[in-house]
């Protein structure tokens, strides 16, 4: 019986750390310009990048499904993670760090680092947390802080 109920529990956690993403949420709580582009794919293989996107401070804004990221191809099955920059691409901005679902292998949190505004201005340090969605196809959410 033990070794049943072992077998139940390794099988909900296995799932747990394999869950992928139909929708994101994104949150900006911090009092800086946060700048991302969202990565996908089949199962936890990451194979397209959506393209960098800016989001204002105390904005939120929500993907309901893979195809509503910009830059996304149709058919994208999975929200895997997100790619952080620290400005915006018209301001030459350059990934500087990735958070995304544990299947990945990238971690749940980044930061601080430094951000700027839309005009290229330093504006300050922020942090990313990703939280995983809580099983396949749920909503993951992105943090700043």
């Amino acid at each position: 019986m033990k070794y049943l109920f072992s077998l139940l529990l390794l099988s909900c956690l296995s799932f747990g750390a394999m869950a992928q993403a139909g929708s994101l949420q994104v949150r900006n709580n911090s009092g800086c310009w946060a700048h991302y582009f969202v990565m996908g794919g089949p199962g936890c293989s990451l194979s397209v990048f959506g393209t960098v996107v800016s989001i204002a401070p105390g904005a939120t804004v929500t993907y309901t499904s893979p195809s509503m990221v910009p830059g996304f191809p149709g058919g994208v099955p999975f929200i895997l993670g997100a790619g952080l920059n620290n400005s915006p691409a018209s301001c030459s901005g350059f990934a500087i760090g990735r958070v995304g679902e544990a299947c990945t292998g990238m971690l749940s949190g980044w930061g601080p680092y430094a951000s700027t505004t839309p005009n290229c201005a330093p504006c300050g340090n922020i942090t990313a947390t990703w939280v995983p969605a809580p099983g396949v196809g749920g909503m993951a959410r992105l943090i700043f802080n």
